[in-house]
């Protein structure tokens, strides 16, 4: 709708009635271009505070037993029938209800006389506007009059009422039928009142005097003066929404909304939290605003930022991650001696000489104390072990099959454990020292022998397998 339009209230009827003559320069600006199309059945919706000038045609039908005639001249009947010609005004402050008036005119004859009737009046409207047809029913009064030479000046108070039925076919056009019954005062002692039918069909242009509102929803639509202006003209909404529908109810409107039919959070365009499975800090793919490094390329398998979600690589399958792996196309060789640099390596020979059993280490019958002799090969283990910071080692105790098995584990494990540590007096960090006792379990020799039993009471220091068995 054109500025003009919208305020056509301010400049008065000359100019409503300069459009209802069709005047070029105030013609109905299309909706537009990206609006939806809407069904012609809702497109015209009648608007509260609009303005209807029209002009109409029809006929009437004088009664036959009429008033209208001045008491000097003798009574006649007018012809049956009569056009009728005439202009109305009407304004809705309201959808479904307004006040109209109007001005006509319906030649007709008296005896083969010419004659005129004339009417001036007005009415209030009650119409449906739910669709762009609408029904409407109408009650008032007014002025009915007549002149002629044969039944002279007449004018008489009358009401009527009737009903009928509006056809929006544009925005600004609406093609109008009425029915409507005159009442008035009749001829004789014996007839009181008489009513005039009448039936008419006319042409109105609704002129909205705020501003359109397509979709009823408050807001008026682009292209006028009147704000607030409509976001989406076509389609219901909120005010705080800009006039848009926002069918997941988070506040952010369907237009904006990158989640519509989900509700989320303004911040995040209408979508709710980002979500991250696997707890990695790099968020599942498919998501709306997913921040660097992008959707995590393994959503169910925890990874890193830098390697989009995925665990870093290991091209050589040995546990070490190429980025920590000195040797990333060799495995690892997982034997206790420099396991933490993804390279294969082979245990030095002089470390590879207090692994295994420990010989001269003895101990007081059924006791965990250390002979004297055994100190000269527990202090070369130990300035062994110093020269090799990085190794672990187990010390296991071990006994031959006599006696009761618990009673042996005991024994071993506090063998194992007086070794242990003698290591940490000779300067071997305790961390890296733990102590175990096997009792008889693990035999290396026949336990029916003397010989056999020997080799089995026995110390034996192990390399600590990480990837195995764990540190200590």
């Amino acid at each position: 709708m054109t500025p003009g339009w919208t305020y056509i209230g301010r400049r008065g009827l000359p100019f409503a009635l300069a459009v209802l003559v069709g005047s070029p320069a105030h013609a109905a600006a299309p909706p537009p271009a990206d609006a939806p199309a809407r069904p012609w059945i809702r497109r015209f919706r009648p608007q509260a505070h609009s303005l209807e000038p029209g002009a109409f045609v029809g006929t009437l039908f004088p009664s036959r037993n009429h008033e209208l005639y001045q008491y000097d001249r003798k009574w006649q009947p007018y012809a049956r029938v009569a056009p009728t010609f005439g202009l109305r005004l009407a304004y809705f402050p309201l959808r479904y209800l307004g006040a109209e008036l109007e001005g006509a005119l319906a030649p007709t004859t008296v005896a083969s006389t010419r004659a005129l009737l004339f009417a001036a009046r007005g009415h209030l409207i009650a119409q449906l506007p739910l669709a762009s047809v609408v029904p409407f029913v109408l009650i008032g009064g007014g002025l009915l009059g007549t002149r002629g030479d044969a039944l002279g000046t007449d004018l008489d108070l009358v009401s009527h009422f009737g009903g009928g039925l509006k056809i929006h076919v544009h925005r600004n056009v609406a093609i109008r039928l009425d029915l409507r019954g005159t009442v008035g005062s009749g001829h004789g002692t014996e007839t009181r009142r008489v009513v005039y039918p009448e039936l008419l069909l006319g042409v109105s242009v609704p002129l909205n005097l705020r501003g359109r509102d397509s979709d009823d929803d408050g807001l008026y639509d682009p292209g006028q003066r009147a704000r607030p202006t409509d976001a989406c003209p076509q389609q219901p909404g909120r005010l705080g929404d800009r006039g848009c529908p926002d069918r997941d109810d988070d506040r952010v409107p369907d237009p904006d909304d990158h989640c519509p039919a989900e509700p989320g959070q303004v911040d995040r365009r209408g979508c709710p939290s980002l979500r991250d499975s696997d707890a990695d800090g790099v968020y599942d793919p498919g998501q709306v605003d997913i921040p660097p490094p992008g959707g995590d390329l393994c959503p169910a398998l925890p990874g890193e930022p830098a390697h989009i979600g995925c665990p870093p690589p290991d091209s050589d399958n040995d546990g070490e991650l190429d980025s920590d792996d000195r040797c990333p196309d060799k495995a690892e060789v997982w034997n206790g001696y420099q396991d933490d640099d993804g390279c294969p390596d082979e245990i030095p020979v002089d470390l590879a000489a207090i692994v295994g059993t420990l010989r001269g280490i003895n101990f007081a019958f059924m006791s965990d104390r250390i002979t004297a002799g055994s100190r000269p090969a527990l202090d070369h283990a130990a300035a062994v072990m110093r020269t090799y910071p990085s190794i672990r080692i187990e010390v296991q105790g071990h006994t031959d099959s006599e006696g009761e098995a618990a009673v042996n584990e005991e024994v071993s494990r506090r063998r194992a454990e007086s070794v242990r540590q003698y290591l940490i007096q000779a300067g071997v960090p305790a961390e890296r020292l733990r102590a175990v006792g096997r009792g008889g379990a693990q035999p290396i020799a026949d336990n029916n022998s003397a010989r056999g039993k020997a080799k089995n009471r026995r110390i034996e220091l192990v390399l600590v397998n990480d990837h195995a068995t764990g540190a200590p």
